[in-house]
């Protein structure tokens, strides 16, 4: 489950963008056909299962040019309607800090969505994993603080995911609903897309990375590539310790020249 609540960029201004782009980006699921998605920002198919929930308990940074945003903490939750429908919620505390200025925290905005798979994999062909994963990020963070937005938004991403024994590829996108003005600069829907691969290197530990690319989000932006790396290791049954670090690689400076994410999971 990989939520995006704008985080500015859904919930993880997502952490590629600018600091109300990060805010507003940032959040992210038990039955996957393939493991991949949360800790990353690009997801994949997976469902929990009837009646199975995931719930993803982390903190997030990103800093910029001038500043620094992230999640402190953030928590989203996805529950199993059936095999191949889920429910998810996430709610980030922000923080927003601003060189010379200062530093604002609060609530940050609220994201509601669904996963649908209407493509099952055919693991014994080339057929992969296919789910449409809308949701609407929700205004209940501060627009005054830089916590939220303050209006409501929208993202329609389709995931794919395909298993090759111990390797999973993972990847997809889709339109950010983002049309507003806010301080006198347009804010313009956006286009996101990632792909990503993961590799099972025992029971316990999990290695894999991601590759991004948003369009400009507002009047005067500019496109963003960047990066993540991660590791997710399984405490026990259901319990995930999970981090990632990264960066973009084009216009890194004012939008994302560090960024980790650092995470419990509980599946159940």
């Amino acid at each position: 489950m990989s939520t995006f609540v704008a985080h500015g960029l859904t919930g993880r201004a997502l952490v590629l963008g600018c600091a109300g782009l990060v805010a507003a980006a940032i959040t992210a699921g038990g039955s996957r056909p393939a493991m991949a998605g949360f800790p990353f920002l690009t997801d994949d198919p997976g469902t929990q299962g009837t009646g199975h929930v995931e719930l993803d308990l982390y903190v997030q940074y990103s800093r910029f040019n001038g500043g620094s945003t992230g999640s402190m903490p953030a928590v989203s939750f996805a529950y199993g309607i059936t095999d191949n429908f889920d429910i998810s919620v996430g709610l980030p505390v922000t923080m927003v800090q601003t060189d010379g200025v200062g530093t604002n925290m609060g609530i940050g905005d609220a994201s509601l969505g669904f996963k649908f798979r209407f493509i099952e994999e055919d693991t014994d062909g080339w057929r992969p994993a296919v789910a449409f994963a809308p949701s609407v990020i929700m205004p209940t963070g501060s627009q005054a603080r830089g916590t939220g937005a303050g209006y409501f938004r929208g993202y329609l991403p389709v995931w794919l995911s395909k298993t090759a024994g111990d390797w999973t590829f993972f990847g997809g996108g889709g339109l950010n609903i983002n049309e507003a003005t806010v301080g006198g600069v347009r804010q313009t829907n956006w286009w996101y897309a990632g792909l990503g691969i993961t590799y099972q290197i025992d029971e316990k530990w999990m290695v894999g990375s991601e590759v991004y690319y948003t369009s400009p989000i507002a009047t005067g932006a500019k496109d963003l590539v960047g990066f993540n790396v991660g590791v997710v290791y399984a405490l026990a049954q259901g319990h995930n310790l999970m981090a990632t670090v990264g960066r973009n690689v084009v216009n890194a400076r004012d939008t994302n020249q560090f960024s980790t994410l650092l995470a419990y999971q509980l599946k159940f």
